[in-house]
């Protein structure tokens, strides 16, 4: 957070959910988003579309464990239904 501008910060930080904050600070730090650039990615709901869609499990992780969809599948469910 110390990276970030304050103005990132406020903004981010005015997210509900623990993961959608955290993964916006991540990728304005890695990604050094501009305040306009913050702003659209926020608006367009990066987070909803990037981790709340359908994961794809690739054939080595399900034969390393089987129940990896599963796992992946009830996590969305239950971010689905975070307020």
């Amino acid at each position: 957070m110390r990276q970030l501008p304050w103005s990132h910060n406020l903004r981010i930080l005015s997210r509900k959910r623990t993961e959608e904050r955290e993964f916006y600070l991540r990728l304005a730090q890695r990604d050094r988003w501009s305040r306009r650039e913050l702003e659209r990615h926020l608006a367009g709901a990066l987070f909803d579309g990037a981790v709340l869609c359908q994961p794809k499990v690739s054939t080595a992780l399900r034969e390393l464990q089987p129940c990896a969809e599963l796992v992946l599948s009830i996590a969305r469910r239950q971010r689905k239904r975070a307020p």
